[in-house]
């Protein structure tokens, strides 16, 4: 009874004999009343035969509930767990340049918080970009079953728009923001916490090197978001992992070896940012010519955005730049607390906050995955 509870309209719970007395099927179901047994309810071969197909149908259901559930699991994993990857390897940067430059000096660590937080901050300001090309790429997949060839070619070109769109907005924000940093270092990194003019020597040359990559930064980030949406993650991965790699090798001989000190960081990891957009953008415009599956999206000029495709992006920059400057704001405002506590109290700042900086971004991945899933089956209604 307890079991086919959910089967029957109303189940009376004084004498469980009456429970099947008059049984109704829910709706979806297709279990037969088996002839004669409302006419005879002391059947009991027919309430057997009757019962039997009610459990083998909760079972079948159940089954494909199971099936479902590991269907989605799987592409949770398949999606999340090179994502992380990829997502860990700016944090594991950045915490390379904290770890080489703390072996030269305390000061020039110290000169590091203030930049990381200028850096951030502007990142964080334009994460809109990436985020809604996933989505409008993810929504616009033509990797469904049943699909014209027709339907197929008219979603890849909307959606090779929306790539053009986006690195189009990336290359036009990075060089304003890139303009920016350079013309008013000085003044944010006084805002910022850079008190000495020794620290602000250092954290000038990091953070005026390191602007010089902002667009090639903005358009790897498009790019692996339009990979997202198409539930690709290990092309971002191994592009970001190269670059991790190379990071960490320039870093060890510009810093290390050389005793370039800030310089050495902010060079090593400027080549290596410009290496990564470099090669996303190379690899996105051959992927046709390469054959790289049906699901990539080529990279190709497709003229002036339009006011749709804006809109879109407007609407989402909406609802996130609020959101960045808010939660920026409160990590800037601790860079510069602890900035009046002294060098040493900043440095130590950098490491924690770089270290608390990829902690957090452990989950990262899953809301990459349900970004991208979420969106894709809600337009295929399929969810």
């Amino acid at each position: 009874v307890q079991i086919l509870r959910p089967h029957f309209k109303s189940i009376p719970s004084s004498n469980p004999r009456h429970a099947l007395a008059s049984p109704s099927i829910s709706s979806g179901s297709s279990v037969q009343i088996p002839s004669g047994y409302l006419e005879d309810r002391n059947n009991n071969a027919a309430r057997r035969t009757f019962l039997t197909a009610v459990a083998s149908q909760v079972d079948i259901q159940e089954r494909e509930r199971d099936r479902k559930t590991v269907k989605i699991l799987k592409e949770i994993a398949f999606v999340g767990i090179p994502a992380l990857g990829g997502v860990l390897i700016d944090p594991l940067m950045s915490l390379i340049d904290s770890a080489c430059v703390g072996q030269i000096s305390t000061l020039q660590l110290a000169a590091l918080a203030p930049c990381t937080s200028i850096y951030q901050f502007c990142f964080f300001m334009f994460y809109f970009l990436p985020a809604t090309t996933t989505n409008l790429v993810a929504s616009n997949s033509f990797e469904y079953e049943g699909l014209s060839e027709k339907e197929v070619d008219k979603r890849e070109e909307e959606n090779q728009k929306v790539v053009s769109c986006a690195v189009l907005l990336a290359v036009v924000c990075g060089c304003v923001a890139t303009s920016i940093l350079l013309k008013f270092s000085d003044q944010l990194l006084s805002l910022a916490g850079c008190s000495s003019l020794s620290m602000m020597l250092h954290a000038r040359r990091y953070l005026c090197i390191r602007s010089l990559a902002f667009p090639f930064v903005l358009v790897a980030t498009v790019l692996q978001g339009a990979s997202l949406g198409h539930q690709d993650s290990l092309t971002p991965l191994k592009i970001f992992g190269l670059a991790g790699l190379f990071n960490l090798i320039g870093d060890v001989v510009l810093t290390l070896q050389f005793g370039w000190g800030t310089t050495g960081a902010a060079v090593a990891t400027l080549a290596s940012q410009i290496f990564a957009g470099t090669y996303f953008v190379c690899r996105s415009i051959r992927k046709k010519e390469k054959g790289v599956g049906k699901t990539a999206v080529q990279l190709t000029w497709k003229g002036l955005p339009s006011k749709e495709l804006l809109k879109s992006f407007a609407k989402m920059a909406s609802s996130l730049i609020l959101r960045s400057i808010t939660a920026m704001s409160a990590y800037s405002l601790m860079t510069k607390v602890a900035s009046t506590m002294g060098s040493l109290s900043l440095a130590a700042h950098q490491v924690t906050l770089q270290v608390w900086w990829l902690l957090s971004l452990l989950t990262e991945p899953t809301v990459a995955a349900a970004q991208s899933l979420v969106a894709r089956d809600m337009k295929s209604k399929t969810w």
